[in-house]
């Protein structure tokens, strides 16, 4: 079944559908089920939002559309503009928005988009105020991370090597990180980093907010063990700070230091800031040792480190100082799980996503400094939840 498109693959799922459609189509019940179904899955749905210059990108869907459109608004109170439909990229609605990253100021947003399903996205780039997409197209970009210049001239990237370069079974492996200018052919753009001898490595890569450093992480598959190295985009050395995936270690750098979450001695997890001016394992300096919850990610927000953990089965979110310091936490609402987090190193403005058994995904914001912690979005969820009958 690895080849869907042979003729002995099409003709056994076509046999396999014939055998569950005579099924289902004799139950009696399924109609009213289908009903139900979709009228409790009819409600707005909106991902957490990501702020770029004065600018909020965020995806929502109306409660039945077949894929999330991507709209942009001028401040909190503005309406929204519709700025990518997937829905109208095709005629039966099967090409997905992969996935997207927004340009430092909000001028662009890379986006990626593939059809059927099939995960194999080709990058673009859309212009936010126009609407339209630039020339730059770039295939073999499948679960492709992007980190934009500061003044969104270009971007650093993975991608896998083009189709007919490599042998058709080694199509999702050997990914690169390089790097695109804008209006370049994207056959000519800079190699960063690749491992040859060890094909199944993936990347994500992420800039530093003074744009002094990319910080790229290698992984294997969906293990959360990873490895790290840094290019310093001054002096053009790269250098790898982790090595061996023994264990976890993910973070973001801030002002020359890595932030780093690790569960390296700590299966909860503890996080160490690393002044990549010496990175050398011996000199890094925990700020926040293992505890009794699951340290789950950090986030630099504010100039402040968000510390996500699971404590009792629901999330918490704690605010620490750079060197570790007790600052408060976020005041959640009781038994929820937070879906995503959102902001940016230098804005007070926080979004987070939570849901709750009883609660549909909901936007919260949070305003660093004051402490507040306010709706941004909330869905009309209008059926009972205990319903008497179908």
């Amino acid at each position: 079944l690895e080849d869907g498109e042979s003729p002995e693959v099409v003709a056994w799922t076509e046999a396999q559908n014939a055998v569950t459609r005579r099924y289902l189509d004799a139950v009696k019940a399924r109609p009213a089920i289908a009903k139900r179904l979709k009228a409790l899955w009819d409600y707005e749905k909106m991902d957490t939002p990501v702020e770029a210059g004065g600018l909020l990108f965020y995806r929502k869907n109306d409660g039945l559309q077949n894929q999330s459109p991507l709209y942009v608004q001028e401040g909190q109170e503005a309406p929204p503009r519709l700025l990518i439909d997937p829905n109208t990229l095709s005629a039966d609605g099967t090409v997905a928005m992969d996935w997207w990253y927004v340009s430092e100021k909000g001028k662009y947003v890379a986006y990626g988009t593939s059809p059927n399903g099939t995960e194999q996205s080709v990058l673009r780039v859309r212009e936010t105020a126009t609407g339209r997409d630039l020339s730059d197209v770039i295939d073999g970009c499948r679960f492709s991370s992007v980190a934009w210049l500061p003044d969104e001239t270009g971007f650093y990237y993975t991608r896998f090597p083009k189709p007919g370069t490599v042998p058709e079974n080694e199509r999702n492996y050997n990914r690169r990180v390089l790097f695109h200018r804008l209006g370049a052919d994207p056959e000519a753009d800079t190699l960063v980093l690749s491992c040859p001898a060890k094909k199944e490595i993936g990347f994500g890569v992420a800039l530093s907010n003074d744009a002094h450093h990319l910080l790229i992480s290698a992984y294997e598959g969906s293990d959360r063990s990873t490895e790290i190295w840094v290019k310093d985009l001054r002096s053009g050395s790269l250098v790898q700070i982790t090595r061996g995936f023994h264990d976890q270690y993910e973070g973001e750098i801030y002002n020359g230091v890595f932030y780093c979450l690790t569960t390296e001695g700590a299966p909860n997890g503890r996080v160490f800031a690393v002044d990549l001016r010496d990175p050398r394992r011996e000199k890094w300096t925990e700020i926040l040792p293992e505890g009794q919850d699951s340290l789950d990610s950090i986030a630099i927000y504010g100039g402040r480190l968000f510390v996500e953990t699971l404590h009792n089965a629901t999330s918490r979110v704690d605010i620490r100082g750079l060197d570790g310091k007790d600052l408060g936490n976020v005041p959640l609402p009781p038994m929820v799980s937070v879906w995503s987090t959102s902001g940016r190193w230098d804005s007070r403005r926080v979004f987070l996503a939570v849901t709750g058994f009883t609660l549909p995904k909901t936007v919260l914001r949070y305003e660093v400094g004051e402490g507040t912690l306010g709706t941004f979005f909330s869905p009309t969820f209008q059926v009972s939840p205990f319903p008497g009958h179908w």
